[in-house]
């Protein structure tokens, strides 16, 4: 299958804004930085942070196949999303003591069980794309039509906004449910826009705004 080039340039200029958006994080907290530069960064994060992640979600519905047998889908989303979280965590224990000059490195395999049976992995976003992609797959399974399934995605992610703001506590967010309820809706706009060849031409005028 030919890869489209504005797909591409859509996740290359996201990553770019997750970089701007982390800077002010990483350079003043990390390493210990007060940077009038960061800090303004800083202030204008909300511009990007708005809607970047919804794009990735929009762009993994887009490009996903959900048509595979249930052991291929679990295994595949789960060695390139959680096992892959799981490394990352376990990399980030050691770029975090040599970001701090700390240079004490330690593994905790109780926190590493703990952290999967409970969020997955340490990544909000990691563990909310397997349980979107994977409740897409289960919706599918049960052969609803594109309205009701529009209608459930519209439903989750009010539910994931009140979650967010009023209910749950970010400690019993339990596999980030609440934030899997608010993404699921721009997984599934992106999932069935694949293959609309029309609309999708149109969409991409508009790709610069």
């Amino acid at each position: 299958m030919e890869r489209e080039k504005y797909i591409d340039i859509a996740k290359g200029l996201l990553i770019l804004m997750v970089i701007i958006h982390h800077l002010p994080q990483v350079g003043n907290r990390l390493c210990g930085f007060n940077s009038e530069f960061l800090n303004t960064t800083n202030s204008y994060s909300f511009v990007v942070s708005a809607f970047f992640m919804q794009a990735f979600f929009f762009i993994t519905g887009f490009c996903s196949s959900f048509n595979k047998p249930v052991k291929q889908f679990m295994w595949s989303n789960f060695k390139t999303i959680i096992w892959a979280g799981i490394a990352l965590g376990v990399l980030e224990s050691f770029i975090s003591p040599t970001m701090n000059l700390s240079l004490i490195y330690t593994i905790n395999g109780r926190s590493i069980i703990r952290t999967f049976l409970e969020y997955g992995t340490n990544y909000w976003f990691l563990s909310s794309l397997f349980v979107c992609k994977l409740l897409l797959y289960v919706l599918k399974k049960m052969k609803f039509n594109n309205i009701v399934l529009l209608l459930i995605s519209l439903v989750l992610i009010i539910i994931g906004v009140l979650l967010n703001d009023r209910i749950v506590d970010d400690s019993n967010n339990y596999w980030y449910f609440h934030n899997s309820c608010f993404m699921f809706f721009f997984m599934y706009l992106g999932f069935i826009l694949k293959g609309r060849t029309e609309i999708i031409k149109k969409l991409v005028y508009f790709s610069p705004i």
